[in-house]
């Protein structure tokens, strides 16, 4: 014999489960409603040769001639042994049914002993021994936490003391670099290593030596020298418009054959026309590439060009993938000369934070829009802190006037308006073309 328990949304559905399950020869048991549901025990199996008469412990399936030790088997043995068995269903259905985890229970019932068991378990988390892994590790980040903001109070403290004890000439210098925007990094360490020794009206020259000799410039000039380069960088830096002075200049220097423009900005709006109509007012040529195979192919089609210049769509500083749009250059050729294109306008920590990203997948900067703002020793302090070479800068709308292949010691005294007032700068290779 075998318990079993059906449960269905009604009785007449129990019914039908019960006898497709297990047949007209089912015994129903018990028959009780839980919830919204019905519970049927069922007996099955019913065996007369099942009947123990010694033994209701023994193997139900076990024939009545093993169990009583005998050979002889009739009609009233088989009729007495269906009854008991039946007895003995009932017993075992009721023992089920009266056990607490098959009573019905109510919703609110359910609910609570949910409540309990989830009330049980966060009492044991709380309870756990203290030289639980979590707790510790948990107890050294806290302490990690407090000696960071104790060291950085304590640092700071201790600059704020040292520049009370420094010189008029020295307070000075280190306020006109927090003017200009420079990072409280680059101030500390001017502050500890030009401005507390030597002669004070030497300070000044020390760091206006050392900030420029910490910029750099890129050995190739994009104009004069010529190659394959991709201007990369977010979105309205002004990549597109830099591309067409680059392009004017290079025409000018080396003749209009020799240039190509090639784009890959297929996200913003009109950027196709604004380059075929740059394209018609240069006489130069422009393409589009589709994707990476196409850009490709494009390349290996101008390689007797002198200047190549691929423009890219602007991405986003929140999204991070300007790593991703470098290597996808850097994939198609490696001859490409990759030049990030940052706007003198933008926040000081976009700047720097973008510079950080790409420091090891570009060539070098192109700095646009230097008109635009007063200061710009944000975009100095973020070459200083990536490394990142100088390629060019644009100050101004015009084409082809506006873009200018700077030394980066001129660049730093832009940085402090202490080029000449005379002095004009000129458009890229102009000098090394007059010659």
């Amino acid at each position: 014999m075998n318990i079993q328990r059906v449960v269905e949304k009604d009785t007449r559905s129990a019914f039908d489960k019960v006898k497709e399950l297990y047949g007209d020869d089912s015994v129903i048991l018990s028959n009780k409603r839980i919830g919204k549901h019905v519970e049927l025990m069922v007996a099955v199996d019913l065996d007369p040769e099942g009947f123990d008469s010694i033994s209701l412990e023994e193997k139900p399936e076990m024939s009545i001639e093993k169990k009583l030790g005998s050979k002889v088997y009739d009609r009233e043995s088989a009729k007495k042994a269906k009854t008991v068995e039946w007895m003995r269903a009932m017993k075992k259905a009721d023992e089920v049914n009266s056990s607490p985890q098959h009573a019905p229970i109510s919703e609110q019932e359910s609910i609570d002993k949910v409540r309990a068991i989830l009330e049980k378990t966060q009492q044991k988390e709380t309870q756990k021994p203290v030289n639980d892994h979590s707790a510790e590790l948990a107890t050294i980040h806290e302490k990690m936490d407090e000696l960071h903001n104790y060291f950085k109070t304590h640092l700071d403290i201790s600059s704020r003391n040292a520049r009370e004890s420094l010189s008029v000439e020295a307070k000075d210098i280190l306020q006109k670099l927090e003017d200009k925007g420079f990072s409280n990094t680059q101030i500390a360490y001017a502050q500890e290593n030009y401005l507390t020794t030597g002669r004070k009206r030497d300070f000044w020259k020390n760091t206006l030596n050392w900030l420029k000799g910490s910029v750099t410039e890129m050995s190739i000039d994009p104009v004069l020298d010529g190659g394959v380069f991709a201007l990369v960088g977010l979105t309205g830096v002004g990549k597109t418009t830099t591309i067409a002075k680059m392009a004017s200049q290079a025409a000018l220097l080396h003749g209009n054959d020799e240039v190509i423009i090639i784009s890959l900005d297929h996200n913003r709006i009109g950027s196709k026309e604004q380059l075929k109509l740059y394209g018609m007012m240069l006489d130069v040529e422009v393409r589009h590439a589709k994707n990476n195979t196409d850009l490709k192919l494009q390349l290996d089609s101008v390689r007797n060009r002198k200047v190549v210049l691929i423009d890219t769509s602007g991405v986003s500083i929140k999204n991070h993938s300007l790593p991703i749009l470098c290597d996808y250059l850097r994939s198609t050729d490696r001859n490409i000369n990759i030049l990030l294109t940052l706007a003198a306008n933008t926040q000081t920590e976009i700047n720097a934070a973008i510079c950080e990203s790409v420091e090891k997948d570009v060539d070098g900067v192109l700095i646009t829009k230097m008109d635009e703002v007063l200061t710009f020793g944000g975009v100095v302090s973020s070459m200083m802190a990536s490394k990142l070479p100088l390629a060019g800068i644009t100050n101004g709308q015009e084409v082809p006037q506006h873009y200018a292949r700077l030394a980066s010691s001129d660049f730093v005294d832009m940085c402090f308006d202490e080029l000449p007032e005379n002095c004009v700068l000129e458009p890229a290779g102009k000098q090394a073309s007059a010659a």
